[in-house]
């Protein structure tokens, strides 16, 4: 976006004009971010169908409160676990990560457990999906058996992702319109882009990955706090998944 000058009628007090801060504000509304998390299903939930109702009724508020802002993304429901990825405005992900705080907060009987921010891509130069869809996955035993003990973190972290962009670009050249999602077998239409549940829950379990309070506790910390008990090097090592898969589109 073109830089625009500030007139000042005050010396060292800069003059804002309504249309800046009105073309200022479009323009943070066009940049959108794209977070993928992981979470457990909780053994006392009742269907899996539960948590895409959920998900539909907290974005057409967040949609409603954001007027002029879409939410697109894929949620994968697996038998004891999701992984979801969702594209939307900065404002848009903090209301769904305040959301996923009050879901775990609800204790045994919450929608979802032990979720954990795999990725968040800052700033995207476009939308994976056109919108938001969901699919709940019924895996052969056979296809999940094959899980090898002997990849690293680095390596199934690589993979998961990989894995959810190949096939959001699949859904995307196949969705058809008005649908909520893919209307077949994911297995029988893309037979090798379905992350394997057993990496799901390796990620889950992991300890290097933020929890959606300690995400925003990150997020509105100020940016020039100088107490050096603040200041850690080298910095964590999950940081570098964000920025190793933050131009992907």
């Amino acid at each position: 976006m073109a830089s625009y000058k500030r007139r000042s009628s005050t010396p060292g007090l800069p003059h804002i004009s309504a249309l800046t801060v009105l073309l200022e504000a479009q323009q943070m509304k066009s940049i959108i971010h794209r977070m993928i998390y992981v979470a457990r299903i909780s053994r006392e939930q009742a269907p899996r169908s539960d948590i895409p109702d959920h998900y539909e009724r907290l974005f057409h508020q967040l949609i409603k409160s954001n007027l002029g802002e879409s939410i697109s993304g894929l949620l994968l429901l697996y038998p004891g676990c999701v992984i979801h990825m969702i594209e939307a405005s900065s404002e848009i992900l903090t209301g769904i990560n305040q959301d996923l705080i009050q879901i775990q907060n609800q204790g045994a009987n919450s929608l979802l457990q032990d979720i954990k921010i795999i990725v968040i891509s800052h700033n995207i130069p476009s939308r994976l999906l056109p919108r938001w869809c969901f699919h709940i996955v019924g895996l052969p035993i056979q296809y999940l058996d094959d899980f090898g003990n002997e990849q690293s973190e680095e390596t199934m972290v690589e993979e998961c992702l990989t894995l959810m962009m190949k096939l959001g670009l699949f859904l995307s050249q196949t969705l058809k319109s008005g649908s909520k999602g893919p209307e077949d077998n994911l297995h029988d239409l893309a037979p090798g882009l379905l992350v394997r549940e057993q990496i799901i829950f390796f990620l889950i379990r992991s300890e290097r990955f933020l929890k959606p309070e300690e995400f925003l506790a990150m997020y509105n910390k100020p940016i020039n706090s100088s107490v050096a008990s603040d200041l850690v090097w080298p910095a964590p090592q999950y940081l570098l998944y964000n920025s190793h898969f933050g131009s992907d589109s």
